[in-house]
């Protein structure tokens, strides 16, 4: 969905991560900006009620991993110069809102 919006919008973009840290899985080299596509019950967004959960479960510790990784890859992205930012599950479900946000987001 994230892809093909950013298509129908003219953006151009490469799969892959293009070598960058972290394997971003949209990079804008024109604008230089990096997308990482998340679900939100995956990495703790907002959206999701909090939960209580078991320090010592599996899945809980990928998850935070999973968040912890992710940021490091965004503060060296930042460093080496490119803006990068987070799309969650959430925001693609909002059809023109979308439209508009990922808008927002590439052109900075």
């Amino acid at each position: 969905m994230v892809r093909s919006t950013a298509h129908r919008l003219g953006f151009r973009f490469r799969l892959g991560g293009c070598g960058l840290p972290g394997k971003p899985h949209l990079v804008f080299p024109v604008h230089r900006l990096a997308l990482f596509v998340c679900e939100c019950e995956s990495y703790g967004h907002d959206c999701q009620p909090p939960t209580v959960c078991n320090p010592t479960d599996y899945f809980e510790v990928q998850r935070r991993l999973m968040r912890t990784d992710l940021a490091t890859f965004q503060h060296v992205l930042g460093h080496r110069g490119w803006r990068t930012d987070t799309i969650f599950s959430c925001m693609v479900n909002d059809g023109t809102t979308f439209d508009r946000r990922l808008s927002a987001m590439i052109v900075g």
